[in-house]
């Protein structure tokens, strides 16, 4: 298929497998997972993952220029809606985010949730069971087993585990 702009090719690929793809991405080993989206998927070795949105599962730094990146090794089950979502993702497995830099730079933590826009968007590597709802929630933690719901509801805690509820509940201001 081809945009208004001859340069601009929109590659689709379904596959016998269950992998589906739209957009623009290099991909290769795929195992019943699903991309759509510019740079989504960009990755190699997803399985059973999903992930919808630019540079969704994007790959080693989404602010990069860079069009190839392979950061998930073994990662599987995650879920990601919207841009710039899971870009270090490596080894995770089970997390879900929805709304742009939602967990962001998840990389190997496991049963993490993100909702809303840049919520749990910078977590520290290995940390598990956190769940973000609200703008921004969450959005510099680096504790495990913790829930924030409201915007900014514990953006810049590192004490571990809390739970917090409300519009700026628990932040550090």
């Amino acid at each position: 298929l081809k945009s208004k702009n001859a340069s601009d090719v929109l590659q689709f690929a379904v596959r016998n497998d269950g992998y589906i793809s739209v957009g623009a991405a290099e991909t290769a080993d795929y195992d019943g997972s699903i991309t759509i989206g510019t740079l989504s998927g960009f990755v190699h070795n997803l399985t059973h993952n999903t992930c919808v949105g630019y540079k969704s599962f994007g790959g080693e730094n989404c602010d990069s220029s860079a069009t190839t990146f392979q950061s998930l090794t073994t990662g599987y089950r995650n879920t990601s809606f919207g841009a710039k979502n899971m870009c270090n993702l490596s080894t995770g497995y089970s997390n879900a985010t929805l709304g742009d830099e939602a967990g962001e730079y998840i990389s190997t933590g496991f049963q993490n949730t993100a909702l809303g826009k840049s919520a749990y968007q910078f977590p520290r590597a290995g940390k598990n069971n956190v769940t973000a709802v609200g703008n921004a929630a969450l959005q510099n933690y680096k504790g495990s087993f913790s829930t924030a719901v409201g915007s900014f509801a514990l953006v810049d805690d590192t004490s571990g585990i809390a739970d917090a509820f409300g519009y700026l509940a628990g932040a550090i201001c």
